[in-house]
């Protein structure tokens, strides 16, 4: 059966972040805080006006932002090629294109975004360390390295560069290299919580809960609303068979983030392992209201039906899962074990 969502794999996907400073169109900022806010529906409408009132430029990435982060990436892309369209040197529209086309699986498509954005700003260490990223995803670990490294020499402690050169690490199994890559860093740089953060990940996957913990106790310490620090810290508190203090924790990151689906996510998996199946639905539920482009959390519930014999429910969300991953194999499985 599958466990909850890996909080251990490294995500490349950075924040989409903006602000409101000098805007005099009520329709762009009133979006921008809307986004800002997480509600990206209502800042998709807003920017809709926006545009429609004369801002072609900013509306049209801030309106991509949103799409993406609700899911409809096809119409993200749209939108930073008409910020492209009206600013061909715009670097940022081609990196965040980049972001969208990496999160759809086009790795080869980021990479071309990603470098074109480079070759605007050569110094955007964003976009060198993204590609750096597609480049491992792709097998190609001498040129990601090269990208890595390149952004390290600009910021020495650059945590997703960081990240990157220990997975190339690990890659080699070497775990000793990357953690000492980490404990230099955090020895240069002690009061910078992502440090302790990206350890204790690396900690996690070697299942060495006991000093993840303390790991994530740290970032916790130093910044109280660092939210993967919950979210690590309650994977590793369920590891070890503390599920109660593992689900406080996920339930502190919904508290502090309504739309959080790794949390939910989490936590209905805790729920399920505890026996808690109407709770488990419920937080099933609301990930899939969320984020209902996540094809892992109709695989989830679709285990979560079978268990409660729901045979039909659990069969539409199998169906589901494969609709959005078509080329998963689990999932695959998972639909042949329950039809025969």
């Amino acid at each position: 059966m599958l466990k909850k969502m890996s909080f251990f794999l490294c995500s490349t996907l950075l924040i989409f972040c903006t602000n409101i400073e000098g805007i005099t169109n009520s329709f762009l900022s009133d979006g921008i805080v809307d986004y800002n806010l997480k509600k990206y529906n209502d800042a998709i409408t807003t920017l809709t006006k926006a545009i429609k009132n004369g801002d072609t430029g900013r509306a049209y990435l801030v309106r991509g932002h949103a799409y993406a982060e609700v899911g409809e990436f096809e119409k993200a892309i749209l939108d930073y090629e008409k910020v492209i369209a009206v600013s061909p040197d715009n670097y940022e529209a081609y990196f965040y294109q980049g972001v969208v086309w990496g999160e759809i699986g086009n790795f080869k498509k980021a990479i071309e975004l990603y470098s074109t954005a480079i070759q605007h700003n050569s110094l955007y260490v964003n976009a060198i360390g993204n590609r750096g990223w597609m480049y491992f995803y792709t097998s190609k670990f001498a040129v990601a390295e090269h990208d890595f490294r390149s952004v390290l020499q600009i910021d020495s402690v650059n945590i997703s560069a960081l990240s990157g050169v220990a997975e190339l690490f690990i890659q080699h199994n070497n775990f000793i290299a990357a953690l000492s890559l980490y404990n230099k860093a955090i020895t240069s740089e002690p009061e910078k919580y992502e440090l302790y953060n990206l350890r204790g990940v690396l900690l996690g996957k070697n299942k060495m809960w006991g000093e993840a913990i303390l790991d994530f106790n740290n970032v916790i310490k130093i910044n109280s609303k660092f939210l993967n620090a919950y979210l690590g810290r309650g994977n590793c508190l369920a590891e070890t068979n503390r599920k109660k203090l593992a689900i406080e924790d996920f339930t502190k990151v919904i508290m502090l983030d309504a739309n959080n689906v790794m949390a939910y996510n989490n936590r209905a998996y805790t729920y399920f392992e505890l026996g808690e199946y109407a709770k488990s639905m419920k937080d099933y539920n609301a990930a899939i209201e969320i984020l209902p482009s996540n094809a892992e959390l109709f695989y989830g519930r679709s285990e979560l039906f079978i268990k409660i014999m729901k045979p039909k429910d659990a069969l539409k969300d199998a169906q589901k899962a494969i609709e959005l991953q078509p080329n998963n194999s689990k999932y695959k499985e998972w639909y042949k074990k329950i039809t025969t």
